[in-house]
């Protein structure tokens, strides 16, 4: 074969969202929800196939934070009740994050990899935040 065409392909069940052909991709606007400081998006983007959404970014941080969990809302589409998911962030420092998104909402908590322990805005490195993260959602 040289080219396939087809039609009508489904992925998981047959509603509309498992509809092969359910792509959407686009930007979208992260904001630091508890943490203590502020950010500069200079990338975020996300590709939708069918349930599954992939986000990225890239964010330059500013000064200060607080000792409350680092979490940044803002993400595209919601999460299921049941619909956790985790990422890595690279935040330019000592310790890798991994990013876990909260259930039922635009949620996304940083945990730090290496100590087991909720990351909080203090310490959170200055600099930089890069993340990736693959999640379901329910439409």
């Amino acid at each position: 074969f040289r080219n396939a065409y087809l039609t009508g392909v489904y992925l998981g069940g047959t509603g509309a969202a498992n509809l092969l052909q359910d792509y959407e991709s686009g930007t979208w606007t992260p904001n630091v929800l508890q943490g203590g400081f502020t950010i500069s998006t200079n990338y975020a983007k996300y590709v939708k196939i069918g349930r599954q959404v992939n986000v990225v970014m890239y964010t330059s941080q500013g000064s200060g934070g607080d000792t409350n969990d680092l979490i940044i809302d803002g993400l595209p589409f919601n999460t299921p009740s049941s619909g956790y998911a985790t990422g890595m962030a690279d935040t330019g420092g000592n310790f890798p994050h991994l990013v876990r998104t909260q259930s039922s909402s635009d949620q996304i908590k940083f945990k730090r990899a290496t100590l087991n322990t909720w990351a909080t805005g203090a310490n959170l490195d200055n600099g930089h935040i890069i993340l990736s993260l693959t999640y379901q959602t329910d439409s």
